[in-house]
């Protein structure tokens, strides 16, 4: 019954549409590390959910709209991990599809240090709405072709990422790197994705003395087409018992994004994270900032019962 309501949830959330401004390379990543490197595992669950929704730039017209759809499946007897994404994104009559495997394999260094390598595959898949598309000549095949049949681009991501005692993350990935070549692409048009290089730290504190109450550090620098960018992010973190938590994170980038996010565990396993956001560099008038929902949800282990007899 537990899990029945859990599902029911996850799919009113891929239902709803939040007023969101934002720059569409940014993701709401410290959450979940997985959706910039494909290296990151969590080692503490049989499966792990997460799932976000958010629309863009709401006061313009055609704004963007897009879900984000993550599932990770650890095997810790091999010390590997397979996931997928699933990622849908509408720009106007413009829509967009990104469907991605991945497979990482940790290697235990010794009990508290360990060194991740991920790689991903990923189809790219860009459709019209022809009925919203306005030219003099409909018929111009330059534009009827591609706006009918779309188009459909593969690539590949590579990740690594270096963990101490589950407390400090250090990770490094080159996303979409196929972009680069631009032989590998029909009259060498601009890439679906563009290819991002990133670098990223993040640090776990312990409980403040006899506290319930912990932290969290991250920073973290992009490279994408020819910007350079810069983020951090600090979370604070208050336990009520075992299964009740919640959290309050701020962050930022020196492209002019600020922002908080407010999350609660609605279950032991099942989190709530409503983040708020706003960019006043890029879009700013007439906008309300970004209103963007995440769910994450892990399939604990069983406990292992061990025989001492």
């Amino acid at each position: 019954m537990k899990r029945l309501w859990i599902l029911i949830l996850f799919i009113s959330v891929f239902s709803l549409r939040g007023n969101a401004q934002i720059n569409p390379e940014i993701y709401n990543y410290w959450e979940n590390l997985y959706y910039v490197n494909p290296a990151n595992i969590h080692f503490d669950y049989n499966a792990y959910l997460t799932l976000n929704t958010r629309a863009q730039w709401v006061d313009f017209p055609g704004a963007p709209v897009s879900v984000n759809l993550t599932a990770a499946f650890p095997i810790e007897k091999i010390r590997s991990q397979v996931a997928t994404k699933l990622f849908v994104d509408r720009i106007g009559y413009t829509n967009t599809v990104e469907f991605l495997l991945s497979y990482a394999y940790s290697l235990r260094i010794n009990y508290d240090n360990s060194l991740n390598f991920g790689v991903s595959g990923a189809l790219h898949s860009r459709t019209y709405d022809f009925s919203k598309i306005s030219a003099d000549d409909m018929l111009d095949p330059t534009i009827y072709s591609e706006k009918v049949n779309g188009l459909l681009e593969g690539n590949m991501s590579l990740g690594l990422e270096y963990n101490y005692k589950d407390m400090l993350q250090i990770g490094v990935s080159a996303r979409n790197f196929m972009s680069y070549f631009p032989a590998l692409r029909e009259k060498r048009r601009s890439p679906l994705q563009s290819a991002t290089n990133m670098l990223y730290a993040k640090y776990l504190t312990h409980y403040f003395g006899e506290s319930n109450c912990y932290m969290d550090f991250g920073a973290a620098f992009r490279q994408y087409d020819k910007r350079y960018v810069g983020d951090f992010m600090t979370s604070v973190y208050y336990d009520f018992n075992s299964d009740y938590s919640i959290q309050l994170q701020l962050f930022g980038g020196t492209v002019g994004d600020i922002g908080f996010s407010v999350g609660c565990n609605l279950l032991s396993d099942l989190k709530l994270l409503c983040s708020y956001n706003y960019n006043y560099a890029i879009v700013n008038t007439k906008s309300y900032g970004t209103f963007e929902i995440m769910l994450t949800y892990g399939f604990k282990k069983c406990p292992t019962c061990i025989n001492v007899w």
